[in-house]
């Protein structure tokens, strides 16, 4: 019997027009996914704005909904809603940690958010004649307590 011969007949491989599949990992459960995880994942995966819009069309989420009416307040607890709070929504929309957004940048996050409301007229309200934006624009309270904990953790580091 030659070598080629005794490895055809070899257990080790699998039959012909069989594949072995590889070995998943087990599964972990999934729990179902509610309706605002799956408009989250949907920006997180930067999906094309008509899919975002026919989502939303879909599940008939008004403005007043987003809180997209009420100005900065509005603002606000949206980004709370979205994000848990401020701070965090904030760091959502300064990609680049600049610490400050432009108009464009603005429009750009607050589209990608899914925010339904008027991003010019919260922009006028916010920037107050001026190029750009900041936390303490959005969320006066936030900024204080931001700049309180830098100012601390400069302390700390100098002493």
């Amino acid at each position: 019997m030659s070598a080629s011969a005794g490895a055809r007949s070899g257990a080790t491989r699998p039959a012909r027009g069989r594949r072995s599949r590889p070995q998943s990992a087990p599964s972990r459960p999934t729990r179902p996914m509610d309706w605002e995880e799956f408009l989250r994942g949907l920006v997180r995966r930067s999906l094309h704005a008509s899919v975002r819009r026919a989502c939303l069309e879909q599940k008939h989420i008004t403005k007043n909904a987003l809180s997209g009416n009420q100005g900065r307040r509005g603002f606000c607890d949206f980004l709370r809603r979205q994000y848990g709070t401020v701070l965090a929504g904030w760091r959502t929309m300064d990609l680049d940690q600049k610490g400050y957004l432009c108009f464009q940048e603005f429009c750009q996050s607050c589209r990608e958010m899914l925010f339904d409301g008027d991003v010019r007229s919260l922009w006028r309200e916010l920037a107050c004649q001026r190029d750009f934006i900041t936390l303490k624009e959005v969320c006066p309270e936030v900024a204080r307590h931001v700049s309180a904990m830098k100012k601390a953790r400069l302390e700390r580091v100098k002493n």
